[in-house]
């Protein structure tokens, strides 16, 4: 751990600056350290957490140091392509992420308005700075909904059927998903599964399991390691499921918005998954962007250099880590299950492939009016199956330009995401010299506020169930009118009230630079010279050419 100077290595020096509690850690030490190993450090005492509050990035193009939250950017800007340029983020990057990360932080609670509009000015690297957000969260979960019903009403009904043998169905049900992932995936742990199933399975005459909660974690302990943990997600959904059966006085809540939201994303998989949907032209960007800027395997199960795969998946293309540049985009391969989904950090999605999973929900909605099918399950898409952390949509002006919401708009509405964010570098759209312009423009920013889920002029998204869809379109229009009379009526009347509520939401959901207000470096350019072969006969001919073109110029200027 000593260098040959007698100086000590980065990571040894992270350690001991913990110990003096000195906050200013240098941020080479993340070049040591995989994502997983960075969280853990956090976990080792209070005075490790508190000391890593702050990191220092000491690699922005202005040449200053700054603090930010904890873990900073790990990965961003540091490929060896990258590191032998230099690279890094410029000062108005840093500054949209500060405000990025107020805006994911103003209010954690579940369904609270968590993301905006980043409306940097083409050119200023809004790619690169969004890929520096998913940096900073890599690993973190959306956060768990609240708990709708009454806990102490579900305890008591489960005294009641811990001791009635009907109620072992129930238990048997719950269970499903782990005997299912078992009988395909892992015969070996069967005997196990037996043993948890016969024990959980009541009557209990002893004092086994007291709680729901008791016979939860017993499961969830027994079984971990055996299955993977999307299937304890789904045995956790199906507990959620009788837990709100047992829960009789408090069926009110379903007929609540924000109960049916609850109730929806706690029947869907949390997943620390970024789901990235981009115009299908930007497709190859994305990508190239990732391939280039951001180290993958800080983020994989192995940091040596041989295991980078379920980072990065490109819908129609595979793992980044094997996919071959240009890439060979094939949009009739399937999409992956919601469960292979959820194990990557970036999942990127083109439009075209939205349009199709919609097409095929249509579809099979109409199938199962026809055979009587479920409608609130059986019609989901995969990327409707997942509760994710964050949705990014690229050039997401598209979100808000047609009055009559899209297909497309209406199912990017209907996915459900801890956090939100709609990339465009014009948020809003239109002839400038229109005098309806801005009238047009502050209802797309209306449009784009029911994508970000806001309190008032957005929506909640009670779920995919079309039985319920008047209701939606009256939501709508009540935050569209609300949105009339508080701001564009004002706005366009030029009272004052119009323009502070206007500012006010900017504020709270904007993050915006122009190329003017900042200073950029010039950019360089560098001569170069390529030898290329040109067959003699091309050489005659343009020698020829150049001789005639100069006789025609002579006689041109002795005639005059």
């Amino acid at each position: 751990m000593m260098s040959n100077q007698g100086k000590h290595s980065p990571l040894l020096d992270l350690f001991l600056r913990i110990n003096t509690n000195n906050s200013r850690i240098d941020s080479s030490v993340w070049d040591f350290l995989s994502i997983q190993d960075t969280y853990k450090l956090r976990v080792l005492s209070k005075s490790t957490r508190d000391a890593l509050e702050k990191v220092e990035y000491n690699r922005c193009r202005d040449g200053t140091d700054y603090l930010v939250p904890f873990p900073g950017f790990p990965g961003v800007l540091l490929t060896p392509s990258d590191v032998k340029n230099g690279a890094g983020l410029f000062t108005h990057q840093l500054a949209s992420l500060k405000a990025m990360h107020k805006a994911e932080n103003n209010d954690t609670q579940f369904g609270a308005l968590r993301g905006g509009i980043l409306g940097d000015a083409p050119g200023l690297g809004k790619t690169i700075t969004m890929l520096a957000l998913i940096a900073s969260t890599a690993g973190c979960k959306p956060k768990e909904p609240d708990e709708f019903y009454d806990n102490e009403a579900i305890n008591e009904h489960w005294k009641i059927m811990r001791v009635n043998p009907v109620f072992r169905e129930e238990i048997l049900k719950s269970l499903k998903p782990i005997r299912d992932f078992i009988n395909v995936n892992n015969p070996k742990g069967y005997n196990l599964f037996r043993e948890v199933a016969e024990f959980a399975s009541p009557p209990y005459s002893d004092r086994r399991f007291p709680t729901v909660g008791a016979f939860e974690a017993f499961v969830t302990s027994k079984m971990k390691g055996t299955v993977p943990a999307s299937t304890i997600d789904l045995f956790r959904m199906k507990v959620v499921a009788f837990k709100a059966g047992l829960d009789k006085r408090n069926r009110r809540l379903f007929n609540n918005p924000i109960g049916k939201r609850m109730m929806l994303e706690r029947n869907l998989i949390p997943a620390s998954t970024n789901l990235i949907i981009v115009p299908d032209a930007l497709l190859e960007h994305w990508a190239e962007q990732i391939r280039r800027h951001i180290k993958i395997e800080v983020f994989a199960d192995s940091i040596d250099g041989h295991g980078c795969e379920g980072v990065v998946y490109i819908d129609g293309v595979g793992d980044i880590s094997t996919a071959r540049f240009p890439l060979n985009h094939n949009s009739s391969k399937p999409m992956l299950s919601q469960f292979e989904l959820a194990n990557y950090l970036i999942v990127l999605v083109p439009f075209s492939r939205i349009e199709e999973q919609n097409y095929m929900r249509k579809r099979r909605r109409n199938e199962d009016v026809i055979l009587g099918t479920d409608l609130s399950t059986a019609s989901r898409s995969p990327l409707l199956r997942l509760r994710w952390f964050r949705i990014i949509v690229d050039e997401g002006h598209e979100l808000g330009e047609h009055e009559a919401a899209t297909d497309v708009t209406n199912f990017i509405n209907d996915l459900a995401s801890e956090r939100r964010w709609v990339m465009s570098g014009t948020p809003t759209t239109g002839d400038e010299d229109s005098p309806d312009f801005t009238a047009k423009g502050l209802d797309q920013l209306q449009r784009l506020l029911l994508f970000l889920r806001h309190p008032k002029y957005g929506m909640s998204c009670d779920g995919q169930d079309p039985s319920v869809k008047h209701k939606r379109e009256l939501k709508k229009e009540l935050a569209k009118s609300a949105w009339n009379d508080d701001v564009k009526i004002p706005f366009l009347n030029k009272i004052e009230s119009g323009r502070e509520k206007l500012y006010k939401i900017l504020h709270e959901v904007m993050v915006m630079h122009k190329k003017e207000d900042i200073n950029l470096p010039k950019p360089i350019f560098k001569q170069g010279e390529v030898t290329i072969f040109i067959p003699p006969s091309v050489q005659s001919t343009i020698v020829d050419t150049v001789h005639s073109a100069g006789n025609d110029t002579a006689a041109y200027l002795e005639a005059m």
